[in-house]
């Protein structure tokens, strides 16, 4: 029996070495494109699995990135939101409220945060330790890396992303909060340095919007 367990611990240990060794050489790869990559536009399939309630609800959309930091995420309809994120401001429209939050980047996001995660790419290792993991492989369109945070993150139990293995382009990232909700998003037809203008990152109200400063809010 002492010996089966002494097997039985080697056995494990070993694929956790080699485990951890395979996401270092493909993390490395990931990172190296990452750094030559200006900006880039995707198709996304955004699936929130709200496991307490047994429901999911899925939205698409366009999603635009561009160094350093920018992002643009504008949804299909019916939801039609649009988020926009700049190293100054966020800003979060709901055209079927009539409302857009404006938010301080600092405070909304930090560089460690999921929505910064796929322009960050190039710096990985900087802010996660990353394995090799079977979960979410069923619904992943490449191979699978648990990313845990070398510090906590607000409202995020655990993070993974799905790698394809030839391009070492992230095809998916998969976000549990600690109620165990899972976000899943799907990038597909994946435009790489197409020369986006800066413009798209940065965001006017249209004419009769509320617009709502949380910040500003909650320090009344």
């Amino acid at each position: 029996m002492k010996k089966t367990l002494t097997l039985t611990v080697l056995l494990t240990m070993t694929f956790s070495v080699s485990a951890t060794a395979d996401a270092g050489r493909l993390v490395k790869n990931v990172e190296k494109v990452y750094r030559t990559i200006r900006d880039y536009r995707a198709r996304f399939t955004q699936t929130v699995e709200y496991t307490a309630l047994g429901k999911s609800q899925t939205d698409t959309g366009v999603v635009f990135f561009k160094k350093p930091g920018r992002m643009r995420w504008e949804y299909d309809p019916p939801k039609s939101q649009v988020i926009v994120i700049n190293s100054k401001k966020v800003w979060f429209y709901m055209p079927t409220d009539r409302q857009v939050l404006v938010e301080d980047a600092r405070r909304a996001f930090s560089s460690k945060t999921p929505v910064s995660l796929l322009s960050g790419a190039s710096r990985l290792r900087k802010y996660f330790d990353i394995k090799k993991t079977n979960r979410f492989q069923d619904k992943a369109h490449g191979i699978t890396l648990q990313l845990i945070p070398k510090e906590p993150i607000k409202q995020v139990k655990e993070i993974y992303i799905a790698v394809d293995e030839n391009s070492y382009i992230i095809t998916d990232t998969f976000v549990v909060d600690h109620f165990d909700n899972v976000t899943h998003i799907v990038l597909s037809d994946i435009k790489i340095n197409i020369g986006l203008p800066d413009e798209l990152f940065t965001f006017t109200p249209p004419q009769g919007v509320e617009i709502i400063r949380p910040s500003e809010v909650l320090n009344r």
